[in-house]
């Protein structure tokens, strides 16, 4: 059996003419490694991250592990599943907040304003976490630069989404107050109001 330390390779020496159960189980570790790459290059957050898991193993065993068994080995294990996955959590998103088109505005300020849409309106991160990912790809740009940016685009109206009682209940909004973002206030990262 497949275990944590066993290299690619080894699970892919495994005999791909076992039942599907078996070969999910013993290339269990290669999936787990590859959900895990995807998490982080989509930044998902921990518990983002416990529900895709299951929701993606719910997937993959499935209708008798229809998802496994169209594995032909015509490459490696880990670059099907990685595909199986990258796209999985594609549609994982696409459930979760509806198909996303950057505004008029995001595409008229070019790549940067697309990605401060998505990172900061769509994901729902404030500018002080998206901060070291936009410096990444663009090293001269400012905070200032960011809130003005942001500042330009529409306020647009959020999609909903489950979240836990206790969360709810701490935060204290109405839910008119969280339906739109007035003027951005709640991602620029500050304690300011929307009003001040």
């Amino acid at each position: 059996m497949a275990t944590p330390g066993q290299t690619e390779r080894d699970c892919d020496d495994l005999d791909p003419f076992l039942h599907p159960a078996e070969f999910f189980l013993r290339h269990l570790p290669v999936i787990n490694h590859a959900i895990h790459a995807a998490s982080r290059r989509a930044s998902l957050r921990d518990e983002e991250l416990d529900d895709f898991a299951s929701h993606l193993k719910l997937k993959l065993i499935e209708d008798d592990y229809a998802v496994i068994r169209k594995y032909e080995q015509r490459s490696s294990f880990m670059a099907f599943i990685s595909v199986v996955i990258q796209r999985a959590l594609l549609d994982y998103r696409i459930a979760q907040w509806g198909k996303w088109h950057a505004s008029a505005q995001a595409r008229r300020l070019g790549d940067v304003g697309v990605t401060i849409e998505a990172i900061l309106v769509r994901d729902g991160k404030t500018i002080d976490e998206a901060l070291p990912a936009l410096l990444r790809r663009w090293p001269d740009l400012t905070r200032d630069r960011v809130r003005e940016m942001l500042d330009t685009l529409p306020a647009r109206t959020l999609r909903p989404r489950d979240v836990s009682l206790d969360e709810a209940a701490s935060d204290g909004a109405t839910p008119e107050e969280t339906d739109v973002y007035p003027a951005h206030a709640t991602l620029l990262g500050d304690s300011t109001s929307a009003s001040a």
